[in-house]
């Protein structure tokens, strides 16, 4: 009898696990499926019929992280490290709920990825989530030895080419970024939604390539239409190479994209100057002060702009207000930093 009575217990044992392992599999798919608050439901029902399943606390952590609850998602992702001290995948899902609180993250999300890394130093997706972590911090030196790593252990792992060569541009080494760059969109030639011939134009304009760089832009405006960084450089190449109505065309459509872009306002509005159309160029500057009173450039462009207009008092007015602001006359079409 009392055989008999162990022996259900254990089956009945046994169902409940069969049920939590249900629930762990149900949250899954919608973690796939982006829906965060259904795979909420799901782990919790699993970790109550299982309090020892760790990768239903991993799901739990990850769906409270994706709600925005990240000391919960931190205090579950600890049970499953806890319960599983050799998974690798437990930290490394910590790391990406810490940097999903931005750069106040990072340094607890670095710590998590290195834990994971010696975990398994051989993962190429977590060398990468190292190097990219270091990247965000600014580390760029570190960051691309970790890239570098990611690329030994899987040499088709396109996007650590091009973060590589983004790390790289950031240190000056602008060849071996352009280099990287183009063996990242070699590798994966599905570019929409990416910014790799962006960044490939960018350490041309570095080189002074200028002819390589319209290319590269060129490239990235006709798979990514919206991509207003690109628009804007081309507007830059064109304006330096004295092509001033194509300028116009893409500081306009920077302009389309975003109506307050700083940039493609204060460079639109030089561009009209150089072609003696000042009154073109007053709304753009007016605008840009309404939204940003203190921006000395705008204040200065707008004094030019006075000037050709005939209003040398307001121009002078516009001039002061400059300098007391700290105007600090540069090449209006310089590119970007590398990030």
């Amino acid at each position: 009898m009392l055989m008999m009575l162990a022996a259900n217990v254990a089956g009945a044992k046994s169902r409940q696990e069969q049920q939590a392992e249900e629930y762990l599999h149900r949250g899954q798919a919608f973690l796939k499926l982006q829906d965060a608050a259904q795979a909420l439901q799901a782990f919790q029902s699993a970790v109550r019929l299982d309090p020892e399943l760790a990768p239903a606390y991993d799901g739990l952590g990850i769906a409270y992280c994706r709600l925005s609850q990240v000391d919960k998602g931190r205090e579950a992702l600890a049970k499953a490290e806890t319960l599983d001290p050799r998974n690798p995948g437990y930290p490394f899902s910590l790391g990406i709920c810490e940097d999903s609180r931005g750069p106040a993250g990072l340094p607890a999300a670095l710590a998590a990825f290195d834990r994971a890394g010696q975990l398994d130093p051989k993962n190429a997706g977590i060398q990468f989530e190292i190097g990219s972590t270091l990247q965000k911090l600014g580390r760029h030196r570190e960051a691309a030895a970790h890239f570098q790593k990611a690329i030994e252990l899987d040499p088709k792992m396109f996007v650590a080419y091009n973060n590589l060569g983004v790390s790289l541009a950031a240190l000056g080494e602008y060849d071996q970024a352009v280099r990287l760059y183009q063996q990242s969109i070699k590798l994966h030639p599905e570019l929409a939604g990416l910014s790799f011939y962006s960044n490939l134009g960018i350490a041309f304009l570095y080189q002074n390539n200028l002819e390589r760089a319209e290319s590269a832009f060129t490239l990235e405006t006709a798979i990514n239409p919206e991509h207003r960084e690109a628009h804007l450089n081309l507007g830059n190449i064109y304006a330096i190479q004295g092509r001033p109505e194509e300028a116009i065309r893409e500081y306009q459509r920077v302009l389309s994209l975003d109506p307050r872009n700083r940039q493609a306002r204060i460079n639109l509005a030089i561009v009209y100057l150089s072609q003696q159309k000042p009154a073109a160029a007053q709304p753009l500057l007016l605008e840009l002060l309404q939204d940003s009173p203190e921006d000395p450039a705008g204040h200065y462009y707008l004094g030019q702009t006075y000037s050709r207009l005939g209003d040398r008092q307001r121009a002078s007015q516009e001039f002061q207000r400059a300098q007391k602001l700290g105007f600090n006359p540069q090449a209006p079409f310089a590119p970007p930093p590398p990030k």
